[in-house]
């Protein structure tokens, strides 16, 4: 059942995305970054594929950094829902957290990416990968891992 209320840009190859952990439950988090792999987009909110496993049950606040069209995209979120695709990979659905502005722009741009990816089914305007996500992971880490953030405690944070 299709709960969204916002389109979605689905790629035909994933968006190799930096995703940074802003806050764990309310707490401010000062990590590095990981790439993640996007496979659609929308005013919304996103679809991405990690090896990292976050806990919903924990208030994530996600920062997304892509190259998209020339420049970068950014967008703060948080994990709404997740499902296991291997031992090794994970997919998120992310809520944007974005004033009206923001979400015009960011609106504006999906629009205007929407135009050029039905005019050009090959559009390749952007850092994406033509690999599958077990292969680019893999490849990332030099083998398959799996992150795994569930085992903390939830007073850990």
């Amino acid at each position: 059942m299709e709960r969204r209320k916002y389109f979605r840009q689905r790629f035909r190859n994933f968006l190799i995305t930096e995703l940074t952990i802003l806050r764990i439950n309310d707490k401010q988090m000062h990590v590095g970054n990981s790439r993640v792999l996007v496979k659609d987009i929308g005013p919304g909110g996103l679809c991405f594929i990690s090896n990292i496993q976050f806990p919903l049950e924990r208030d994530f606040t996600l920062r997304f950094a892509a190259t998209l069209m020339g420049g970068e995209m950014t967008a703060i979120g948080t994990p709404v829902r997740v499902a296991e695709l291997s031992e090794s990979l994970f997919e998120y659905g992310v809520k944007f957290m974005m004033d009206e502005q923001e979400s015009e722009e960011l609106t504006r741009r999906l629009y205007e990416l929407q135009v050029k990816m039905k005019k050009n089914i090959l559009f390749a305007d952007g850092n994406f990968t033509d690999k599958t996500a077990e292969d680019y992971f893999d490849e990332l880490t030099g083998r398959p891992a799996k992150v795994d953030f569930s085992q903390y405690r939830k007073n850990h944070f």
